[in-house]
């Protein structure tokens, strides 16, 4: 990981900076910053997501009658239990 992020640095900042650059400096790179990675899960998410939605199987669920739905809501059925 430290070889990757020495190469990554050095691409970026330039061989001379890079080595200039203290340990502590240099430990700094080490972690990803929390502000920059905190929408990552939800992108993971929406990807996983939005492929899923892709199976025309899952597409077919999806759809909804709403004449159907509009006749089971306009139903003055009542459920009842025993004792109630």
């Amino acid at each position: 990981m430290m070889e990757l992020r020495d190469q990554k640095c050095k691409a970026h900042f330039g061989d001379d900076v890079w080595s200039l650059a203290g340990s502590k400096t240099k430990a700094i790179f080490n972690f990803l910053c929390g502000n920059h990675t905190r929408n990552l899960p939800i992108v993971r998410y929406n990807k996983v997501f939005t492929k899923s939605l892709s199976c025309p199987r899952c597409l077919e669920l999806l759809t909804v009658n709403f004449a159907d739905l509009q006749q089971m809501a306009s139903c003055s059925a009542r459920g009842s239990y025993e004792g109630g």
